[in-house]
């Protein structure tokens, strides 16, 4: 299910629910529970704060990331670590069982983030469903459990990464989870804030992955890497001027200089996305960049753009050899930021965006309600 596909019939049936999606970024307590521990047994509700007991509940926020390049569109659920599954899935609740509009159920398909999703503080152990699925009773794979603990007040992307079927030597399918900003790392100048960048390696044939800045305002094009040897399956703290959740301070970035990505072991430049992505991209905001294995059809539609193949190698347009051979594709997330619907109506999924392989440039503007 892709955002256009469904959002037209999705409005007016999405508008009465209640929906957990934390827009106001300030600490959560619900009038649920007793001692900020999640229920002990069966799944967290996680559409709403429901009143299980007298007195309040701490809350936390998680989203979730479907960064698994051959596994199905899928749904999640959760519960706390040891006890068993029950409910109904999370995206299912979001929207409340809505048809995706193209005869597929609704779901989170490929590259895809829901939204941030209230629930009590605590660990979880979690299992993956097909999409459309009704309950928690059946699980694609085994389930993840010993999931680290989630605490309050605090937001998470739990990223599916790396393959269901994995080739020889290549990274199968784990659950990861990290900690999110909610505002950018401070700048030197208060006058002048950066952008909060965050780098995760999701995809599964590379790695070891950098990003960087692309200046293309002089004659030869400056590459300047700011966060290098991100592994796979990994976030970028610890590598570079980060904080802990793995960000780091960069100024905001003016026309003609771009987002570079680019294995770490091609110094020459050969595979990397190039964006425009985030020149609209104000100071002062966290974003989160995950490098994923790139869909076929985007592949399919940048080859016919740009000379390139959907296996990733360079083709020739009209005799001419292409500059580089794309290293994936970019999800681009602005994480203190809600997607809506329309002007009332949060969206069930994150304010991202999916870049790349091409060098086209990369538009947010479906994030402030006009889809």
């Amino acid at each position: 299910m892709t955002y256009r596909l469904w959002i037209a019939v999705a409005a007016t049936a999405i508008a009465g629910l209640m929906l957990a999606c934390s827009d106001d970024f300030t600490p959560k307590v619900s009038d649920a529970g007793d001692d900020g521990a999640a229920p002990e047994s069966g799944a967290p509700d996680v559409q709403a704060d429901v009143a299980v007991d007298a007195g309040p509940v701490l809350l936390t926020a998680v989203r979730i990331a479907h960064w698994s390049p051959d596994s199905p569109p899928l749904d999640v659920c959760m519960t706390t670590h040891g006890t068993s599954f029950a409910g109904t899935p999370m995206v299912e609740t979001l929207v409340g069982g809505l048809d995706a509009g193209d005869g597929g159920p609704v779901g989170l398909a490929y590259t895809e983030v829901s939204a941030y999703v209230d629930v009590p503080v605590g660990q979880y152990d979690i299992r993956l469903v097909a999409a459309g699925s009704p309950d928690c009773s059946s699980g694609l794979v085994p389930d993840f459990a010993n999931l680290p603990q989630l605490y309050f007040d605090s937001f998470y992307t739990l990223a599916l990464v790396g393959d269901l079927a994995p080739d020889a030597g290549a990274p199968s399918l784990r659950a990861v989870v990290f900690g999110d900003d909610t505002t950018s790392p401070p700048s030197s100048d208060p006058t002048a804030p950066f952008i909060g960048i965050r780098f995760v390696n999701a995809a599964p044939d590379v790695s070891s992955a950098e990003i960087g800045s692309y200046d293309q305002g002089t004659s030869t094009p400056v590459y300047a890497a700011f966060l290098s040897g991100v592994t796979f399956g990994t976030a970028s703290i610890g590598a570079g001027a980060v904080d802990r959740n793995g960000y780091a301070s960069v100024e905001p970035m003016g026309v003609g200089q771009d987002l570079a990505i680019r294995s770490s072991d091609d110094y020459a430049g050969y595979r990397q996305v190039v964006t425009t992505v985030l020149e609209s991209v104000a100071g002062g905001v966290p974003v989160t960049i995950a490098l994923v294995a790139t869909p076929p059809q985007a592949a399919a539609d940048a080859g016919a753009d740009a000379g390139i193949v959907a296996d990733g190698s360079v083709a020739t347009d009209a005799g001419a050899a292409v500059e580089y051979a794309p290293v994936g594709s970019l999800v681009v997330c602005v994480d203190n930021a809600i997607a809506m619907l329309d002007d009332t109506t949060p969206s069930p999924f994150a304010c991202c965006t999916l870049c790349g392989p091409s060098a086209a440039p990369c538009s947010f503007s479906w994030c402030d309600g006009t889809p």
